[in-house]
This record gives structure tokens, sequence and C-alpha cells, in this order.
């Protein structure tokens, strides 16, 4: 998106619409092992363990900033759609920079999600 060409917007409209199914795809992952291990198994553990708090505070948390990522990722691949023939013409256009924005929040939330869990298994351990 730095420098789109036709080449370059046709892999990152390939690469958002993967990146729709993968999260909702995740959402049912996600739900199916909440339902199944977690809610059952390990979540008392963490609750009852030395660190409860982690789970009211890290958990919530997690679970309700990763709510917004399919539909921010909805959003972006829409942008990219949408306004694929004006992208590789004009460079200085809001969109462009819009859609940079909200791929690096969509990656910066990624990454939060995995040091939540990283810190919500901790709990576990």
């Amino acid at each position: 998106m730095l420098n789109p060409t036709e080449k370059r917007l046709h892999r990152a409209k390939i690469a958002a619409f993967l990146g729709v199914i993968l999260f909702f795809a995740s959402w049912i992952i996600g739900g199916y092992y909440y339902l199944t291990d977690y809610g059952s198994i390990i979540k008392p553990i963490i609750k009852f363990g030395t660190q409860p708090w982690i789970h009211g505070v890290f958990m919530e948390a997690k679970e309700h900033i990763f709510l917004f990522l399919p539909f921010i990722s909805i959003l972006v691949y829409s942008l990219i759609s949408g306004f694929q023939s004006s992208l590789g013409k004009n460079k200085n256009i809001p969109v462009q920079k819009s859609i940079l924005i909200l791929s690096l929040l969509i990656l910066l939330i990624g990454f939060l999600m995995g040091l939540l869990g990283y810190l919500i298994s901790s709990g576990y351990r």
C-alpha cells in the first residue's frame, strides 16, 4: 500500500480477504475451545489460582477487543476493493492512508491478543 501497483493491490485484496475469513474462523475455533475446554477446565484454575485478577482483567479485555478485528478487516477489504482503481493512480488519497492505519491497527491488536493470551496462560501455569 505504500507504493500501490495493480499487482500489489491485487495481492493486498487477496490478503485482506483471507484475513477476513481467518478472523471469522478464529471466532468459531476460539468459541469451540472456550465451550469445550477453557470454560470448564482452565478458567476455574485461573480464577481460583494465585492470580485470579488476570482472568478478570486481561481475559475480559481480550474478549471485547477481539470482537473488533473481523469488522476492521472487512472495512480494509471493502476499502481496497472499492477504491482499487483509484489507489494505483493517485498516491495521496486519504483512503490509502486509512488502509495503512487500519492495517497497522489490526497488526497491533493481533500482537496485543498474543500478549494477553500469554499473560492469561501464565495464570494457568
